[in-house]
């Protein structure tokens, strides 16, 4: 498996970011003609298109990061001329008019709170208690204060967009349509779905573990409408987790319905911290009422590697830096998506899937 590229693309991306910014030129996001020769190699030429075909996705994600700095700096501007016009109105300086705003109440400090700090953290604190008092009611005025004044300016902001007086017209870019091989993936729910959600995995990835609840939330909420498509990435660091890939498909030849289970049992046992050794999967496949002495021939065969290794080069093709990474695609019998750039809990996936259903 060629990964060298992913660890070179990764470090390359930040610079081009940072160079990109501070030269005041969106050269991370520019987009010339890609019929444009780069290079000659004994004649041949390499194309813009030919270096888009292999770091578009990464171009996508650097696009991505530029709009949320845009867009949280917009942010503060705004709630800035907010505050400097509700000032301007009252005839106040603006700190002065932020002050006259906080509610009181919120910045007192009680002896029980401090000494309640103090208890919890009291073995860890390297200073007698008559020197740490101080420094910590010092410490909470400031953090107390600043709540407040974010308290005011969150109102102030919400008060003005209630009253449409704020148009925000920065636009986030949209992540670019990949072609994704569905063929041999496994998947879960209706084949005919409207929606399908293609998860790039590692067994041993914590990360994972923890996100199949809110996958299975969905898929049972939406019923026939969703249905999850499963691709292998098993990363390097993650030793038991490319074996285990390969091995659940031992397990679906025997029982289509059972791969699912015993996908959910190496999950648990990630989450649980506990290994995913062959002896293991052959303790899961066992429970499951398998036949274990042809779970343990194909284990041995390494007959699907090749499965999991092309799914792996796949994901590092469109943008899959990571486990686990989520593409929605929408429509029937359709394999192009997008990459699903928030975190993987029902309530965000709700809000994709509703937006294409409806």
């Amino acid at each position: 498996m060629k990964r060298p590229l992913l660890i070179v693309l990764i470090i390359l991306i930040p610079i081009a970011l940072v160079v990109g910014f501070f030269i005041g030129k969106n050269t991370a996001t520019e987009k010339p003609d890609e019929k444009t020769i780069l290079a000659f190699v004994k004649g041949e030429p390499i194309t813009q298109k030919d270096v888009d075909t292999l770091i578009g996705s990464y171009i996508s994600q650097i696009e991505s990061r530029i709009y949320q700095v845009r867009s949280g700096a917009l942010n503060h501007l705004v709630e800035q001329k907010l505050l400097d016009q509700a000032a301007k109105k009252d005839n106040m300086e603006k700190e002065a008019w932020l002050e006259s705003r906080i509610n009181k109440e919120q910045l007192k400090i009680t002896d029980a709170e401090m000494e309640d700090i103090w208890n919890k953290q009291k073995d860890r604190i390297k200073m007698k208690k008559e020197e740490f008092m101080p420094q910590l009611r010092a410490h909470l005025e400031m953090q107390k204060k600043q709540q407040a004044m974010q308290e005011v300016l969150a109102k102030l902001r919400a008060e003005a967009e209630k009253e449409g007086k704020i148009k925000l017209l920065i636009k986030e870019p949209e992540e670019p349509k990949v072609k994704i091989d569905l063929a041999l993936a496994p998947f879960y729910g209706n084949p005919k779905a409207a929606v399908t959600i293609v998860e790039f995995s590692d067994y041993q990835c914590p990360f994972c573990a923890t996100s199949q609840d809110a996958l299975h939330q969905v898929l049972d909420h939406y019923k026939d409408k969703v249905r999850l498509v499963v691709k292998d990435f098993p990363l390097e660091m993650h030793q038991e987790a490319r074996p285990a890939s390969i091995n659940s498909y031992c397990v679906k030849e025997q029982n289509d319905g059972k791969y699912w289970e015993f996908r959910k049992k190496l999950f648990e046992r990630t989450k649980n911290r506990e290994d995913l050794s062959i002896d293991a999967q052959k303790t899961i496949v066992k429970n499951l009422g398998l036949d274990i002495d042809a779970f343990t021939k194909c284990a041995q065969s390494d007959k699907y590697a090749k499965i999991v290794d092309a799914s792996f080069t796949e994901g590092q093709g469109i943008g899959v830096g990571g486990t686990p990474t989520f593409f929605i695609i929408v429509g029937r019998g359709k394999n192009e998506g997008q990459k699903f750039t928030t975190a993987p809990t029902f309530e965000n996936f709700q809000k994709v899937i509703d937006k294409h259903l409806n």
